[in-house]
């Protein structure tokens, strides 16, 4: 009788087993199958953007001629005023 206690302790405890660890199989699959969507997401998306957006050049071009533009309406209106 005792024995039959312990083996059916082991079955129940083998089954919970196989049921958590097959979970975090899944799990496990889950996730790796989205880290390579994602690497492959980020191939996709990063030519994307780089033809989208504007060249660093051009970005300091701009703020640098906004600033001269700025500087030169400061003097503008200092001398006249």
């Amino acid at each position: 009788m005792w024995r039959d206690r312990v083996r059916r302790r082991r079955l129940s405890r083998l089954r919970v087993g196989s049921l958590t660890s097959r979970k975090i199989l899944t799990i496990v699959k889950i996730a790796f199958i989205g880290v390579i969507g994602l690497f492959f997401a980020a191939f996709l998306l990063l030519p994307v953007f780089a033809f989208n957006l504007p060249s660093p050049d051009e970005v300091v071009r701009r703020e640098d001629s906004q600033l001269r533009f700025w500087i030169e309406t400061e003097k503008f209106s200092t001398t006249f005023s």
